[in-house]
């Protein structure tokens, strides 16, 4: 597991609880997370040199 990846289940994480606790029928936390879990997937993929999307280095 990735150094990304944890810190995004963690911080993620965290505002996800916090959500559902608060206020359980507006859940509008997943919105950024999806925009931030996208980003993390291009760094996973062009560190680990599966799709380079940016480009040869």
């Amino acid at each position: 597991m990735s150094c990304p990846l944890i810190i995004f289940a963690v911080i993620g994480g965290i505002p996800v609880v916090a959500g559902l606790i608060i206020n359980p029928e507006n859940f509008w936390i997943i919105l950024p997370l999806i925009g931030w879990a996208i980003g993390v997937l291009i760094h996973g993929l062009n560190v680990f040199e599966s799709v380079n999307i940016f480009g040869p280095k």
